[in-house]
């Protein structure tokens, strides 16, 4: 997936429910972030985990190639994402048809 001009390296995970980018994705790509009013927890698949999602960002985007393509801009959350720019979830492959 394209954002302003730099393509993330996105992991396309069926078995979440949150679209996110890492923050060091978010600073190179320039994106335009914001704090949370009420920080959102962020509920894992391990026992003892307790983090919170406390930024997010507006952000156009650009995903296919010259056959297909999907464009728009969606709200991301800002998270620790481990080895991956983005992790796009359910609700995103859901709105896009994906």
């Amino acid at each position: 997936i394209e954002v302003n001009g730099v393509l993330a390296f996105t992991l396309f995970d069926s078995g979440s429910t949150s679209d996110s980018f890492s923050p060091d994705f978010a600073r190179i790509a320039k994106l335009k972030i914001f704090e949370l009013t009420k920080p959102i927890p962020l509920q894992l698949g391990t026992k003892g985990s307790r983090s919170k999602i406390t930024h997010g960002t507006y952000t156009p985007f650009l995903y296919g190639n010259e056959r297909v393509s999907i464009s728009g801009t969606d709200y991301f959350d800002i998270t620790n994402v481990d080895r991956y720019d983005l992790v796009v979830g359910t609700v995103f492959m859901r709105k896009h048809g994906m």
